[in-house]
Formats: structure tokens, C-alpha cells, sequence
């Protein structure tokens, strides 16, 4: 007789930064991670998991990709939105030539991730690339200047959140400990 193991997935609280704010624009969710993602020298990507009041639950580095290319997994993208209870994301990712100007890639795969999400019922409010001092939101079709940030905890964070991902690239990050959820 063969035994079927019963297994839990757990969101692990792997480090905190501080915001206070909900996402309502594209310009918020740049404040929140620009400092995070502007600095590396590759692609990552990362989702803004939020409720339905849009305040954000987690953030989730979902891929670290190369100088110029980034690689996407819906999977990915929606396992952590899934497992936190999310009702909404917002998906960021930089450009490490500092040119926010998404790639053809970009815009397919923000379409592939609205129309996954309306099936998960989790909306995708923006695909945003972020660059040196510029984002670009996808869904809203435009460029934007954003002034420098001065949170220099976020900075020196950014290069730690690169050593963690580099060490597991599934790491989740939560405002409580530890959330569980067994399947």
C-alpha cells in the first residue's frame, strides 16, 4: 500500500520595509519599490499582493533574470497572491539600463497576466517598469518622471532583497510571521 503525504505551504516572513500607504496609482506603487529595484544589475520582478481596499499584504520577488531580459512565470506571479489572500497585484519590474521603455515581451506578457488573473479573480492593476528616474505603466499606457526617493533603508534593502533571491528565489515577504495555508 502506498502512502500519499500531507503537505502545508507556508508564506515565511523574510524581512519588512515600511509603508503605510495603500497603491491607488501607478506613482505609488513606484514609491514603494523603486529604491528596491532601481539600483540592480538585472531584471527582477515583483508583485505588490493587495487587498481589496489596496493595501498592500506582501511583496513577493517572483524572478531575477539577466542585464537584459527577464523571465516570467504566471505561476509565480499569482502562487504568492493565491496563498496571501490577495484580491488585487500590481506587477513591477526594472530595467537595469535605466530606460523604462517596455519591450514588446513586456506588453504580451501584461496581457497574458490580466487575462490569468480575471480567471484567478485576481485583478492586475498595472504591469509597471521601473527605470533610473522614470517609470513606464504598461496598462496605463504612459511614461512618467518620478523624483528621487530618500529612503535609504529601502536602498541598502535592495541589495539585500538581490543576495536573498540569489540564495532562493522564492522568497515571500509578509507583514505577519507566518502565514499558513495546507492543501
Amino acid at each position: 500500500m502506498n502512502s500519499i503525504d500531507v503537505v502545508g505551504i507556508r508564506l515565511v516572513k523574510e524581512r519588512e520595509f515600511l509603508c503605510e500607504k495603500s497603491i491607488r496609482t501607478p506613482l505609488d506603487a513606484v514609491e514603494v519599490l523603486a529604491n528596491e529595484l532601481k539600483f540592480l544589475d538585472r531584471e527582477i520582478l515583483m508583485t505588490l499582493n493587495m487587498n481589496s481596499k489596496n493595501k498592500i499584504i506582501n511583496a513577493h520577488v517572483c524572478s531575477i533574470g539577466s542585464a537584459n531580459m527577464g523571465i516570467v512565470d504566471p505561476k509565480s506571479v499569482f502562487k504568492s497572491a493565491l496563498l496571501s489572500g490577495a484580491n488585487r497585484v500590481m506587477i513591477i519590474h526594472n530595467h537595469p539600463s535605466g530606460d523604462c521603455t517596455p519591450s514588446q515581451e513586456d506588453i504580451d506578457v501584461t496581457n497574458l497576466l490580466i487575462k490569468g488573473g480575471r480567471i484567478l479573480e485576481i485583478e492586475v492593476l498595472d504591469h509597471i517598469v521601473i527605470g533610473e528616474n522614470e517609470y513606464y505603466s504598461i496598462v496605463g499606457d504612459r511614461q512618467e518622471k518620478y523624483t528621487e526617493i530618500n529612503n535609504t533603508d529601502n536602498l541598502q534593502n535592495s541589495y539585500e532583497s538581490l543576495e536573498l533571491c540569489e540564495n532562493n528565489d522564492k522568497k515571500i515577504w509578509l507583514e505577519e510571521d507566518v502565514t499558513e495555508m495546507i492543501i
